[in-house]
């Protein structure tokens, strides 16, 4: 009886070996990992838009071509010098910060009244609104590399006399794009031309990790 208890035990060994040279020895469950936060995603994108009129003349006296023959096109640096000597304005600008990966929006609006005098003592007020609309989605790509899809649509009121009762004028521009930024230097993404001026849509991104 007892070496028939021995060959059992020694068989129940010899299979515990066997598993283990088999299956090796045994693993650990392994453990719950929260779900990682993908890095892009943990930045915050500043994006800066700007409308900027200037001068075709000031241009032309700085050598930039009008119609955009290299190496004599538009720069930045051509409008912040018209910036700076007086002959070039701007006309309106926005700025929004969204996470990368999220669509952002901001709207400011600008209400004018025109007066409407009618018989003794009747008297009304007309609203005319211009403004900014300013929509976004950017998405980090690299440290040096910001794609932006951009909407911006604005209105402007242009001057008039005060005695006039007439509905102001208003400029508007839309501009929709996709466009590749460095982030901290600004772009010339779009731009409007007449016989006396240029309109430029001047954009710039920065990030900020959080």
């Amino acid at each position: 009886m007892v070496r028939k208890s021995t060959c059992v035990s020694i068989a129940m060994c010899v299979v515990l070996c066997a598993s283990a040279l088999v299956y090796g020895p045994a693993q650990a469950q392994p453990r719950h990992m929260e779900p990682q936060s993908d890095p892009a995603q943990m930045v915050t994108v500043l994006l800066e838009a700007f409308v900027v009129e200037v001068d075709l003349p000031a241009l032309a006296e700085l050598g930039v071509s009008p119609i955009g023959q290299a190496p004599h096109n538009v720069s930045v640096e051509n409008l912040l010098a018209c910036l700076d000597s007086g002959q070039a304005r701007i006309l309106i600008g926005a700025k929004q910060a969204a996470q990368s990966q999220r669509e952002s929006k901001v709207r400011a609006t600008r209400t004018t009244y025109v007066r409407r005098d009618g018989p003794p003592p009747q008297r009304s007020y007309t609203p005319y609104e211009s403004g900014t609309a300013l929509s976004a989605h950017a998405s980090v790509l690299s440290e040096r590399s910001v794609e932006i899809t951009y909407t911006l649509s604005c209105s402007v009121f242009a001057p008039r006399s005060e005695a006039e009762d007439v509905p102001p004028d208003t400029e508007s521009w839309n501009w929709t794009g996709e466009i590749l930024l460095a982030p901290g230097e600004p772009v010339i993404a779009a731009a409007t031309q007449d016989g006396q001026r240029a309109v430029f849509l001047v954009l710039t991104a920065h990030v900020r990790a959080q």
